[in-house]
């Protein structure tokens, strides 16, 4: 009788594809990540089967004109649209572990499933600091990391986001802390007691989200409801939480039973709010590593 046998490369394939799925699903980042316009991180499959090592993104910018009304002539009264591109440079990065075939008759333990899910963590917790790298890069080359960005490039860019009818950054509580054109010199004026993140810093980075132009897209969700997300170290969550912490208990009857805040979150202002383990990226308080401002993404 002879026993057909699939060989060792399907099996890899097929390996291959699941891991894929799960570290990507059970990432942090994870439940943001889609195919969909409204989701917050675009996933896009467009290189998955032809050739190419970058991908040219457009956003087209909402219109703002009034329009015409009645007979008034159309022509002549037409609205520019306004567009921007981006470029995104594709990458492999891989890992492996390797074990030999006698040393796997020597233990009873499955050492390839353990290496599997060490390999999984190890990829999770790579594309969490890939992800937020990139979010909190400066440069335009969407390549250098914040920490090793020069104070003259945070200068460019910071003017760059406050010019004219554009306010995008908030260092903290107040909009005066903010020091035009001055990276290091805004951050002086934050510090760990008046400027720890709250609601009230959430609802002016929503309100500034909201007012920037061009406008800063909300992601929808079931029904009319337009929320932004705001990503946060673990220390800025730690505030936060406590400023929430009367919030909820009074939000529900007291007759219910009370329940622990995850890691992701809904606030009074309408924006989520979603707690990572680094402490280099933490909207809107100092860290002894790094300080960052809040931007409302």
């Amino acid at each position: 009788m002879a026993v057909t046998t699939i060989t060792s490369g399907l099996k890899v394939r097929r390996y291959s594809r699941k891991f894929f799925k799960e570290y990507v699903r059970e990432s942090l980042f994870g439940p943001y990540m889609g195919e969909s316009e409204n989701d917050v991180i675009y996933v896009t499959k467009e290189l998955e089967k032809g050739a190419g090592d970058n991908i040219t993104y457009g956003l087209v910018t909402e219109l703002k004109g009034d329009g015409v009304e009645g007979d008034d002539t159309l022509e002549g009264q037409e609205e520019a649209l306004g567009n921007y591109d981006d470029t995104v440079t594709v990458n492999q990065l891989r890992h492996a572990v390797i074990v030999g075939k006698m040393e796997q008759k020597r233990t009873l333990l499955e050492v390839l499933d353990a290496g599997r899910e060490r390999l999984k963590k190890w990829c999770m917790a790579k594309l969490r600091d890939l992800i937020i790298d990139r979010l909190e890069c400066v440069n335009l080359d969407g390549v250098t990391t914040f920490g090793a960005t020069s104070e003259a490039d945070k200068d460019a860019w910071l003017t760059a986001q406050t010019a004219g009818s554009v306010d995008r950054i908030l260092f903290g509580t107040l909009f005066s802390n903010l020091s035009a054109g001055d990276f290091s010199a805004s951050l002086l004026n934050v510090d760990t007691t008046d400027d720890t993140l709250d609601r009230t810093i959430l609802g002016k980075m929503k309100r500034m989200a909201k007012n920037a132009d061009p406008h800063i897209t909300p992601t929808m969700v079931k029904g009319p409801s337009e929320k932004y997300v705001a990503f946060c170290g673990t220390n800025p969550k730690r505030d936060l939480d406590a400023d929430l912490d009367t919030v909820h208990q009074d939000a529900g009857p007291r007759s219910r039973p009370r329940t622990t805040p995850s890691s992701a979150m809904m606030t009074p202002t309408g924006t989520t709010s979603s707690s990572g383990r680094s402490r280099r990226w933490c909207p809107g308080v100092p860290s002894a590593q790094a300080r960052r401002p809040s931007t409302p993404w």
